[in-house]
């Protein structure tokens, strides 16, 4: 699987404007992933005219020929950026509520306000303040992936997914989810079989593992304690 997606970083902005400067419209020689914060901006990407609010995110393909309007009061965040031999991203462009709470956090914690043009900045960078915001990039566009492949599920199954992660570190199982979801244990087995292509209770044990991968990482735990956390009452068969 491929982990990093991008190659580097052209330049990023994060704006608090009541005006926003327009932009010309031309075609792009490279990525450009803009999230907004509060208030709108109004963007025509290949004829087709976009406005993107609170929580929306806009991902424009290089080469595509991109117009932003000016004049716009925002709170916005922009990476210019190019990626990896390889590696595909998605081009539907536009992404409504996108920007979840996760997201908003880690933005929040990044200090810098604006990387200017490579071409033009200083070879000197002692904050590493391109690699950082590379390393943000390459977060953001997984949860990107993420969103596109939640959203692409039905509401049942939607409504599964997040109840099973809410609910990682309990014992639950197949009655538990079908429960939640006002459905029989037959059906909510089909559904979700055929639009996941793993059974329920295949998922849950890759969202525990991801669970127990992390906490031993973390090296603060035992596998006893970790089984213990994550709802399994046999050690032994947690520890297989």
């Amino acid at each position: 699987m491929q982990q990093y997606i991008v190659r580097g970083l052209w330049r990023y902005f994060n704006q608090n404007v009541k005006s926003c400067m327009a932009l010309k419209n031309k075609s792009i020689p490279y990525w450009d992933l803009t999230v907004v914060l509060s208030g709108e901006l109004v963007y025509t990407v290949k004829g087709t005219v976009y406005r993107v609010g609170k929580n929306d995110v806009i991902l424009i393909p290089q080469g595509y020929d991109r117009f932003r309007e000016g004049g716009s009061r925002a709170r916005y965040i922009s990476f210019n950026f190019s990626v990896l031999d390889g590696v595909e991203l998605p081009t539907d462009i536009f992404y409504p509520s996108a920007l979840n709470d996760e997201m908003k956090g880690i933005l929040a914690l990044f200090p810098h306000k604006i990387i200017l043009d490579v071409s033009k900045s200083p070879p000197y960078d002692p904050g590493n303040s391109r690699a950082k915001a590379v390393n943000l990039l390459n977060y953001l566009i997984w949860e990107m992936k993420n969103y596109i492949e939640y959203n692409r599920h039905s509401e049942h199954i939607r409504k599964a997914i997040k109840f099973i992660n809410d609910n990682v570190v309990q014992s639950i199982s197949l009655s538990d989810v079908s429960e939640h979801l006002h459905l029989t244990k037959e059906y909510t087995a089909a559904i979700f079989k055929k639009e996941m292509k793993k059974t329920v209770n295949k998922y849950i044990t890759e969202r525990k593992m991801l669970y127990a991968k992390e906490m031993l990482m973390n090296g603060q735990f035992s596998l006893a304690e970790i089984a213990s956390n994550l709802g399994y009452e046999n050690y032994g068969y947690f520890s297989r």
